[in-house]
């Protein structure tokens, strides 16, 4: 998990679109990106080794860079709590 650069920001960002204050175009923002990389049949098939993500990344990382200014340092520090958490408990067992 230590090796994945944006996984911090992309566990502020759940936090921002699981919240109840979060308006919903701001959701929709959050979400739908998610949706389409979670979907094997976009563009390019997610089957395909090598490239089937490579459709993916773009998507999400528009959107990611679009809905980072409603990212709080509340989500900020939630994340990185949930993360030394985490990895504290990988470590221990």
């Amino acid at each position: 998990m230590r090796q994945v650069p944006f996984l911090e920001d992309a566990i502020a960002r759940h936090y921002c679109a699981t919240d109840a204050a979060t308006r919903v175009p701001v959701k929709a923002l959050l979400f739908g990106p998610l949706a389409y990389f979670i979907v094997p049949t976009d563009m390019i098939p997610d089957f395909i080794a090598g490239l089937g993500f490579a459709d993916d990344a773009p998507v999400l990382l528009a959107a990611l860079s679009m809905a980072g200014r409603h990212i709080t340092a509340v989500y900020r520090r939630k994340a990185k709590t949930f993360l030394g958490e985490t990895l504290r408990d990988a470590e221990d067992g």
